[in-house]
């Protein structure tokens, strides 16, 4: 019972931790920096299920990706790294729309914030003009 109850305050502070992090840095992660930080910093995501959940991310090389969804919409996105001396980064940027709670705060973030979105916006604007043209 004890270690019940030890883990479960240790993940309370891990996640304090996390959102202490996060009320400081908010104004960067909304003004859309991204701000790498070492695990000695704070803890693995993965340690802090369920507030954060593990996503698919566009790839760009990263271990892992982990989201944590937030009051307004958003999620703050973790990426894991592992640096070249072996410590863990976590580079963490704030999505405007968290594409898990609905379809269209989907269709927001595929078009708004990945590399895609530039892509499916001018192919939708060349079927429009295709289809306006008949």
């Amino acid at each position: 019972m004890t270690t019940t109850s030890t883990k479960t305050t240790n993940e309370g502070n891990e996640m304090h931790a996390w959102r202490i992090w996060i009320s400081n840095q908010w104004q960067s992660l909304r003004a859309g920096q991204k701000l790498c930080v070492s695990q000695e910093r704070l803890p693995h995501p993965q340690d802090l299920q369920p507030h954060f959940r593990s996503v698919s991310g566009w790839p760009k090389g990263q271990a892992c990706d982990w989201a944590l969804p937030m009051a307004d919409e958003s999620r703050v996105h973790v990426q894991c790294y592992q640096g070249r001396d072996g410590t863990l980064m976590f580079c963490i940027h704030r999505d405007q729309w968290d594409p898990d709670r609905s379809f269209g705060l989907f269709l927001k973030h595929m078009l708004f914030e990945t590399p895609m979105g530039p892509a499916l916006g001018i192919g939708a604007l060349a079927a429009l003009v295709v289809n306006v043209g008949k």
